[in-house]
């Protein structure tokens, strides 16, 4: 899943993710798109450090993100049908 995306300010971005980052994995399990990722993540204990892993050129990274309380704008967006989207993340 390429991450398109992030926003300044946001755990994915604390936690050291980039544009063009590839994820594939999320606490050890493989992801595989934006909704399965958004699930396990919001299944995930907010506050607690969790293990996101990505691929860039030329390495496997793993960073620890941690879940926060979603905005409302973020609700909002996660309860429209993404069926018909490439697997993209903007964070």
């Amino acid at each position: 899943m390429l991450v398109v995306g992030v926003e300044p300010g946001s755990p994915a971005r604390l936690a050291g993710l980039r544009e063009g980052d590839i994820v594939i994995a999320f606490k050890g399990q493989p992801i595989a798109g934006v909704d399965e990722l958004l699930r396990k993540c919001v299944a995930t204990e907010i506050g607690v450090a969790s293990v996101l892993t990505v691929t860039r050129p030329t390495e496997k990274l793993e960073f620890p993100v941690v879940p926060e309380e979603l905005s409302a704008k973020v609700q909002q967006v996660t309860r429209v049908d993404n069926s018909k989207r490439p697997d993209t993340l903007e964070g």
